[in-house]
């Protein structure tokens, strides 16, 4: 960050994102796919995502998110978890795009761990419901 650039506080809340993550008090200007709060700039493991303060899920950008998924992978202490299987109820959720206002398509996740997320291919993003990360990440397998 250069001298001329103004930081961003980070919020003091009780809420709890996966992995540790935290929100600031920058507005993204566009709103949940699920519950249409207004999203939030946040920060994890040094990677910028917009996140909901109501119902915790996170908005990435596909590229950043495929790094920072090994990343995390990685240098995680927590042991693994076995996935449970996937709820086939939450691959008939239907959302738009906060970005596009397109459908986003729902599927299961092709990595390790068994979460169902939503992309957007025309705007190269990825939505992640609470909980969804942390399952990624303690997926059993090669880290």
């Amino acid at each position: 960050m250069n001298e001329n650039t103004e930081q961003t506080a980070i919020e003091s809340t009780d809420q709890q994102f996966d992995q540790g993550a935290v929100l600031t008090t920058r507005i993204l200007g566009v709103g949940c796919p699920r519950c249409h709060v207004e999203l939030r700039i946040g920060e994890v493991a040094g990677c910028e995502f917009a996140g909901c303060p109501q119902c915790r899920g996170m908005l990435f950008q596909q590229d950043a998110f495929g790094m920072l998924i090994n990343h995390l992978r990685a240098t995680t202490t927590m042991p693994p978890q076995v996935p449970t299987p996937i709820d086939l109820d939450e691959l008939m959720v239907r959302s738009t795009c906060p970005a596009c206002v397109l459908p986003l398509e729902t599927h299961a996740y092709g990595g390790p761990g068994n979460s169902v997320i939503d992309t957007c291919i025309r705007c190269g993003l990825v939505w992640f419901d609470e909980g969804e990360l942390d399952n990624l990440v303690r997926a059993p397998g090669k880290r």
